[in-house]
């Protein structure tokens, strides 16, 4: 299945990246799936492709795939020599996942090596590297080299105990793997109960057409079509309640930005429209802050996209403080955020504005691993100036924001 959307999306792409992405996916696709023979002929392809578009990180996690694949086939050897080579390159991407992979795997070819101590080093290094309460690959591979080495040497009670802790992370792991396939099936039987609701309606036009006949011709048959109304009704109540059901889970992650929690840019304009609408018949006042990530590449760049989520999520946890129930707050672009504050003057926005602005600058960084500074620059618009079309309002927010970072950025700067 996830060849199958490799595949697929290959074909619709228009990006260098997306070549990248959709050969990244197809070995992963390959490796799982037992096609060795595939992989092992288009694998080193598909890392120059990604290397030829300095997408240097995709093209890593794929050599980590073929070490993988070295070791799944006991070629141990060359598996020593490829993580040699790449060994340095993988850990300058400061991914920790992707170096928690690598240093796993190596803790294994060191397992075959007989050389305990190395490979006790790399596996307490790959479990460092993740949340030991999440459920991945090198989590599972680290703590399998761990039992395997205490084994090897007798050390029976800690065997057990690496053992225990690699038994729960593989089947916490395979959970996971299957909450995700039952998701998919989910959404794809409510496509099906989509088709069958319409087949439905199809025979419930055909059998009122009949009833109408039978109505004409004798009187008698009416029970009998109604006795058959009656059962298209409940077969069609069913299907609906069913779907209901399906349709609010999938609402949440249609409307939700997953990382942060607020609303994502469509659902953010659905809500902005309605209260807009409610201000504009009622003669409220509105106002619309808009504020930008500072230099925040450089922080992906620096210090990792790992780093740059953990950003992301503290930004947003300590500015909805500040905010009433009824404020529209929204992620609407990487680092780009939207508050719509319905019965809100302009200048109580541009002090909201201040304090998040403030706020951000606070945050300390230390629990991310690394230190840095956050900024953000604002835009502020309101409807007394740029009345109550959203899009009005956020052309003029954005022009706010691009004075802000005009002059010096990291400061709030209101339309007028």
């Amino acid at each position: 299945l996830g060849l199958n959307y490799a595949i697929n999306y290959e074909k619709v792409t228009k990006t260098t990246k997306g070549k990248c992405l959709s050969n990244t996916y197809k070995q992963e696709s390959y490796l799982w799936s037992g096609r060795g023979d595939v992989f092992s002929e288009n694998v080193d392809s598909a890392i120059n492709i990604c290397l030829e578009n300095n997408e240097n990180l995709l093209a890593n996690i794929i050599r980590s795939y073929k070490v993988r694949f070295f070791i799944q086939n006991n070629n141990f050897e060359d598996a020593y020599d490829y993580y040699l080579s790449y060994k340095d390159e993988v850990i300058s991407t400061q991914y920790p996942l992707l170096i928690a992979e690598f240093q796993a795997l190596a803790s294994q070819i060191y397992l075959y090596k007989k050389d305990y101590d190395t490979a006790r080093t790399l596996s307490l290094e790959a479990i460092q590297l993740v949340n030991v309460n999440d459920s991945n690959l090198p989590l599972i591979t680290a703590y399998e080299s761990l039992y395997l080495i205490a084994k090897s040497q007798e050390n029976y009670q800690e065997a057990l105990s690496f053992y225990e802790k690699f038994s729960s992370a593989k089947i916490a792991y395979h959970d996971i793997k299957t909450q995700q396939q039952l998701a998919y099936y989910l959404a794809r039987g409510e496509i099906e109960v989509k088709n069958q609701r319409i087949e439905l309606l199809d025979k419930d036009n055909e059998l009122l057409y009949l009833q109408q006949n039978i109505y004409r011709n004798e009187a008698k048959n009416g029970r009998i079509i109604m006795g058959l109304f009656s059962v298209l009704l409940i077969v069609l109540a069913i299907f609906s309640y069913r779907g209901l059901i399906g349709r609010k889970r999938f609402k949440i992650m249609a409307e939700f930005d997953l990382l942060t929690g607020i609303s994502n840019r469509y659902h953010f304009n659905n809500q902005a429209k309605v209260a807009l609408e409610f201000c504009e018949n009622n003669s409220k006042p509105v106002a619309l802050i808009l504020f930008d990530l500072d230099n925040f590449k450089a922080i992906n760049d620096e210090f990792g996209h790992a780093t740059g989520d953990w950003a992301l999520q503290q930004i947003v946890n300590i500015c909805k403080n500040f905010m009433r129930n009824n404020d529209v707050f929204g992620r609407i672009g990487g680092e780009e955020f939207a508050v719509l504050l319905p019965s809100c003057q302009a200048d109580k926005a541009v002090l909201l504005a201040e304090i998040c602005h403030d706020a951000i600058t606070g945050i300390d960084t230390v629990s991310s691993g690394h230190i840095f500074t956050l900024k953000a620059s604002f835009g502020v618009s309101s409807s007394d100036i740029s009345g109550y079309l959203l899009k009005q309002l956020l052309a003029d927010a954005d022009a706010a924001m691009y004075k802000a970072k005009q002059s010096v950025q990291d400061k709030v700067v209101a339309f007028n």
